[in-house]
């Protein structure tokens, strides 16, 4: 790793980020309506618009701060800068310059493919990236919405490419109903599919590889989308009936929920009623406001988050306040 070991001239300051919007086959107007329709960005949301990258520094697509003293600047350049300043001692000596993670945005106009991601070692064999396992935060969700998440039972190879074969691959899945607050881990290795008319955010591994199982004879400029069987059922978990769910319930307020605690990142939801008095830990920490608004107060400046959007806290803040306007509901996420 070639990491500074000073942060001087970092500015003690939480990074907001323009967000980067991606057309989908399977997007629409929901984001543009919903989420963006009285911001700076109405405009900039295409009409098929499916997912809106809050934080990423993937080469994909890097995320630019918005505001603030670093106005402009990508993140991946104040990482290459600062990269102990940004995410701390253990995770700079881990990750070098790299952020290990990515958080979206995401509105289903239509059902997305099926499809699998690969786990950490296939995905550095065979393309030399991390894998990609998420979760999902569902933040509204139409009374007939659904999802696939995992097989409903463990299911063998042979029984797999009997349904792939007849086209009935649906019948051997887990299908969910969702609801508004619930939390869903998807692992490398479990087949997944959301269905239409979903709001979600996902938390995820840097990465962007997807094994597309069946995509329901979709088009895309007259061409059928590609599929990668061979490598998905090299990725599938056939035991797997999913990751955990957690549904919505009443939370007692002011405490941090456990969601998400897995070997890549750990996602805890807050109802906050009133003022939080935070004390760092010498590294990074996100906050994504799902509900609400959210006000950060740093000792430089004050930064109001709306629901949809996240703030990056370096780990070079030593203090802060995280205040409800006057509630919000908020996800606290640490990479490991």
């Amino acid at each position: 790793m070639t990491a500074k070991a000073s942060d001087k001239g970092l500015p003690r300051e939480a990074l907001d980020f323009v967000p980067h919007f991606q057309s989908r086959i399977w997007g629409g107007v929901r984001l543009r309506q919903a989420v963006y329709a009285h911001t700076p960005w109405a405009e900039d949301v295409p009409a098929d618009c499916g997912e809106s990258w809050l934080l990423s520094a993937h080469d994909a697509s890097a995320s630019v701060v918005a505001t603030g003293a670093w106005q402009g600047t990508p993140l991946p350049e104040l990482l290459k800068q600062y990269p102990i300043g940004i995410l701390g001692k253990r995770l700079a000596h881990k990750y070098g310059t790299q952020f290990p993670l990515m958080v979206k945005l995401l509105a289903t106009h239509a059902p997305l493919s099926i499809q699998v991601h690969p786990d950490d070692r296939m995905a550095m064999k065979k393309h030399g990236s991390r894998g990609k396992s998420e979760c999902w935060y569902i933040m509204d969700a139409t009374a007939e919405a659904n999802l696939y998440l995992g097989f409903a039972r463990k299911t063998s190879k042979q029984t797999y490419r009997a349904h792939l074969a007849s086209a009935t691959l649906a019948d051997v899945l887990r299908k969910v109903h969702p609801a508004v607050g619930d939390v869903l881990y998807v692992p490398a290795g479990c087949i997944h599919s959301l269905g239409k008319g979903l709001l979600l955010m996902e938390i995820q591994q840097s990465a962007q590889i997807t094994y597309r199982i069946e995509d329901f004879g979709r088009t895309q400029s007259g061409v059928p989308r590609t599929l990668h069987r061979a490598e998905a059922e090299d990725a599938l978990d056939f035991s797997a009936q999913g990751g955990d769910i957690h549904t919505a319930k009443d939370l007692a307020p002011n405490t941090p929920h456990p969601k998400v605690l897995c070997p890549h990142f750990r996602v805890y939801e807050w109802r906050l009623t009133r003022p939080l008095q935070v004390q760092p830990k010498d590294e990074c920490v996100l906050y994504a406001c799902v509900a609400g608004t959210l006000e950060w107060q740093g000792d430089t400046r004050t930064l109001s988050i709306p629901a949809g959007a996240l703030l990056l806290v370096p780990a070079a803040v030593r203090a802060y306040a995280l205040v409800p306007q006057p509630t919000a509901s908020v996800l606290e996420i640490h990479s490991l």
